[in-house]
């Protein structure tokens, strides 16, 4: 069941150019492939994955997980590239991404790439109604 007073969103967010010609790069390869990334987690995310301890605590902040997709297509694994500073918010983030992008589970059509890469996704966690989620 969804809470009845929403006090809790996840938002991950990306800063991407704009493709300049029509001709598919890595680049724009690999910018599709954040892109389905952060839809998987937008689409996945649940309450529970925000723990209310934080929420009560207002707790907020930016986690960057670092995803690793190996040549055969698969999650080879995943860590912390960046720590919001708060160990249980890092920890929640780490939980998320475990959930949504098992170990050894195949990625999206997406990020089947043919060669092993790395993606950092910046996942922020704020309280609706603070200024942070203004």
């Amino acid at each position: 069941m969804l809470m009845s007073t929403l006090t809790w969103a996840l938002v991950c967010w990306l800063a991407l150019p704009a493709a300049d010609s029509t001709a598919q790069t890595e680049d724009d390869l690999a910018r599709a492939c954040v892109v389905e990334l952060s839809q998987e987690i937008k689409r996945g995310f649940r309450p529970a994955d925000f723990p209310d301890e934080l929420r009560r605590a207002g707790v907020e902040g930016v986690v960057s997980v670092r995803l690793t997709v190996s040549r055969n297509g698969a999650f080879a694994r995943w860590s912390l590239a960046r720590s919001s500073g708060n160990a249980a918010l890092d920890a929640a983030a780490l939980r998320l991404i475990g959930r949504l992008f098992p170990t050894s589970s195949r990625a999206p059509a997406e990020c089947r790439l043919g060669a092993e890469f790395e993606v950092t996704l910046p996942l922020r966690f704020f309280l609706l109604g603070s200024a942070a989620g203004r």
